[in-house]
């Protein structure tokens, strides 16, 4: 925690306003950045460049990547962005080709089935996308844990390791996913990080779904991690066909 102020008050009470101020842990900001209505994007049309546009179909404003948006569009997918509290159902009423759950913003121990970031839908011709996860909603489990001071920044080596392969990437988080928590039965882990080997990804051995920690949709940034969108819009075609 920290405090940047140019009040004259005494040392010890802005101490004391920064000691008694809403920690991060247990903190639901998932409510501050959803969109508040269903939004829809047709193939080709443009998402705006800033970290809040105005999205075409509604005049609405999406406060979240908008980069994610691109990924998927540029590539002909057809998008449906939902509330973070949309029931399960709605979302599958649409008959999404695929689920993905974009980066979130609250405590992870917050989500319940009434609160997950499950805010984005993408469809390949007329179908939809949101999550990583190819019509599937799996639960894992598994345990977080909040790291001292987190993973911040644009150049985060990472370790592909089912190719051995070394991708730089861009980082912001605060929270990991105990790897020994995870059930090796259902999960494989997929990515590492080289600096502190905490886990970076990992995929359902049984299911179309997979999952990293950093942000391949980072713009500007590095962008060695593409073929996660590649890879995904891939499991939908399949699927769709």
């Amino acid at each position: 925690m920290g405090m940047i102020t140019t009040s004259n008050e005494p040392l010890p009470a802005l101490l004391e306003k920064l000691r008694s101020g809403e920690k991060l842990v247990g903190r639901d900001i998932v409510k501050d950045v959803t969109t508040e209505k269903p939004l829809r994007l047709a193939p080709g049309r443009s998402a705006g460049s800033g970290p809040e546009e105005k999205i075409p179909g509604g005049g609405l404003r999406f406060r979240g990547e908008v980069s994610i948006l691109r990924s998927f569009y540029k590539s002909g997918c057809e998008l449906e962005v939902f509330p973070a509290r949309t029931p399960p159902e709605k979302i599958l009423a649409w008959k999404p080709d695929g689920i993905f759950f974009p980066t979130a913003r609250a405590t992870p121990s917050r989500w319940t089935t009434r609160s997950n970031p499950c805010a984005l839908c993408s469809a390949k011709s007329r179908s939809s996308a949101s999550a990583w996860a190819t019509r599937s909603w799996p639960r894992l489990g598994g345990r977080t844990t909040k790291l001292k001071f987190g993973h911040h920044g644009a150049n985060h080596p990472v370790k592909h390791l089912p190719t051995g392969a070394i991708e730089i990437t861009s980082q912001n988080h605060g929270f990991i996913v105990d790897i020994e928590s995870l059930p090796t039965d259902v999960v494989e882990i997929t990515h590492i990080n080289l600096n502190d080997q905490t886990l970076e990804g990992f995929r359902h051995k049984k299911l179309s779904a997979f999952s990293v920690q950093y942000h391949p949709e980072s713009a500007p940034g590095p962008h060695d991690s593409q073929y996660l969108f590649d890879h995904f819009i891939k499991e939908m075609e399949t699927f769709h066909a």
